[in-house]
């Protein structure tokens, strides 16, 4: 099966990105909301999805082979930056790799 293919971030989100993850306060009140809130959600996923989920959660890069249960809404709530350009974005690429669009 050949690879997907892939839009690269737009300069001025993955300038913003690579600033955002790397802000070591925000690591730490990123890792806090995960095991508050969403540790207990990917639990019943198989562990490589979780992991993966996880991942992007902290990183916003994508493995779409294991985000087949996860709808395009969680995506997008859970990527790193939430912004117009980020949703934007992720709504031109999640289809590209298989992820279906929501339908509203």
């Amino acid at each position: 099966m050949p690879a997907p293919s892939f839009t690269p971030l737009p300069e001025p989100l993955a300038s913003e990105l690579a600033q955002t993850i790397n802000n070591p306060a925000w690591q730490a009140e990123r890792q806090r909301l995960w095991d508050i809130h969403l540790e207990k959600s990917y639990s019943q996923f198989k562990r490589s999805d979780a992991k993966a989920i996880k991942h992007y959660y902290f990183t916003g890069e994508l493995a779409p082979k294991h985000f087949g249960e996860v709808s395009v809404e969680r995506l997008l709530t859970l990527y790193p930056i939430i912004s117009p350009q980020s949703i934007s974005y992720l709504l031109m690429v999640l289809p590209t790799l298989g992820i279906k669009r929501p339908s509203k």
